[in-house]
């Protein structure tokens, strides 16, 4: 089925994981992304290094697109944890990107997306 979503995100099928914390690890992200939806971990419970871990183990499982989660609602190191998401892409997460983040510019000057709703914290939300 192609909908406006498939097309955004480089997907065969409108099913998106959530990235919830403590569920959404890379064994279960990787099934959703290789099976055709948008797979997406929830770092949101993690230290920046078990993150970056878990990124890897997605990259390393499948070469479809998928997320990382972060919570608002835990602004604290949220820049550093997009810094170091943009740093373990050797390969783009996002379609239309066109490969990892020059030094000093946000994935999103790259091309990459960077979805995000909050009133009182960074509005970045997730990396895809």
């Amino acid at each position: 089925m192609r909908t406006r979503l498939t097309d955004l995100l480089g997907i065969e099928h409108p099913v998106m994981l959530a990235g919830m914390g403590g569920v959404s690890y890379s064994a279960l992200a990787s099934a959703v992304s290789e099976a055709g939806g948008f797979g997406c971990l929830g770092a949101s419970t993690m230290g920046n290094e078990k993150m970056v871990a878990e990124i890897s183990a997605v990259r390393s499982a499948t070469d479809k697109p998928f997320g990382v989660d972060l919570l608002t609602a835990m602004p604290g190191g949220m820049s550093e944890q997009v810094q170091l998401i943009i740093e373990a892409a050797p390969r783009p997460s996002w379609p239309a990107s066109a490969g990892p983040s020059p030094p000093g510019r946000s994935s999103w000057e790259c091309g990459g997306n960077v979805a995000g709703r909050s009133d009182r914290s960074p509005g970045v939300t997730s990396e895809l």
